[in-house]
């Protein structure tokens, strides 16, 4: 077994001193530290027990240090777990799909088989009741993934998710072109874009965004007009009219009120009722004289 050798550190104590006369100023400073730091790795490379205790810093062999100060551990940082109640409700989804998908596989092969089975040993009788009592079967998950599609049960897949709750290209680039109004509103505030700038930018700016609401409102006119046609129809089976225009208000509105009340006072241009003490039309702003009205 080697035994350790001792390393000789007087040579390196001789060459800081050697250094220290000859160099001057910061020169000598900086080699002093060099020569210092080279011998500090020195003796640590070649120290048989590393572990071995060097003062209240020293570590265990195989010890990991913690964070002193402002230095961060090296290990990784732990990421919030999901609840346990979300995480059953996920793996029991999955579950149930993982289930269902074997035996929409599985189905049609069970069928197959127990018809041959039941026709060989017992008959085509038997045989056909096999079989209707499969395409039941099939029938019923068919209509219990219907349901659960229906009542907002069925889990959607990633691809479906986004594309149901994900906004539109045109409506991206419709926020973005209104940041960028606003950002521009606050930056002539501030004074960093001048008069000109902010004309010629605010100009294109609305241009695009008048032109991606344009493509946005054409995109959802056929929605629109088939929801009219509903509204329509719907109209028309309770007898109603979609098409009928109400008559004027300010008429009807002049009429009741010169049946209710007799002392109302005709304007002399228009000819509509106006109170008893009124100085002005309500409809065409004429001058009524009172006098007229108490006769």
């Amino acid at each position: 077994m080697a035994r350790h050798r001792p390393v000789d550190r007087r040579g390196d104590h001789r060459d800081v001193a050697r250094a220290v006369p000859s160099a001057g100023g910061s020169a000598s400073l900086f080699a002093c530290l060099r020569l210092g730091r080279r011998t500090a790795d020195v003796g640590l490379a070649t120290d048989p027990n590393p572990g071995r205790s060097r003062g209240p810093r020293a570590l265990a062999p195989g010890a990991r240090s913690q964070p002193q100060g402002d230095r961060v551990s090296d290990a990784p940082q732990a990421q919030p777990a999901d609840p346990p109640s979300r995480q059953n409700t996920r793996q029991a989804a999955e579950a149930e799909q993982r289930v269902l998908g074997q035996l929409r596989l599985a189905l049609p092969l069970v069928a197959i088989l127990a018809t041959t089975v039941a026709g060989a040993l017992l008959g085509p009788g038997p045989a056909v009741l096999v079989l209707a009592g499969f395409a039941l079967l099939a029938a019923i998950e068919s209509l219990w993934s219907s349901l659960q599609a229906l009542l907002g049960e069925a889990p959607l897949s990633r691809e479906d998710a986004y594309a149901y709750g994900a906004p539109s290209a045109e409506e991206e680039q419709k926020r973005a072109v209104l940041r960028a109004l606003k950002d521009l509103e606050f930056e002539r505030g501030v004074g960093k874009i001048s008069d000109e700038d902010f004309a010629e930018l605010t100009a294109r700016y609305r241009a695009e965004a008048k032109r991606l609401l344009q493509v946005i409102d054409e995109r959802g006119r056929p929605g629109r007009e088939k929801v009219e046609k509903l509204v329509d129809q719907l109209l028309k089976e309770q007898g109603l009219d979609s098409t009928h225009e109400p008559a004027n208000d300010t008429e009807s509105e002049s009429e009741a009120e010169s049946e209710a009340d007799p002392r109302a006072q005709p304007c002399p241009h228009c000819q509509t009722a106006n109170d008893d003490d009124a100085v002005f039309c309500k409809k065409c702003g004429a001058r009524l004289d009172p006098n007229e009205a108490k006769k």
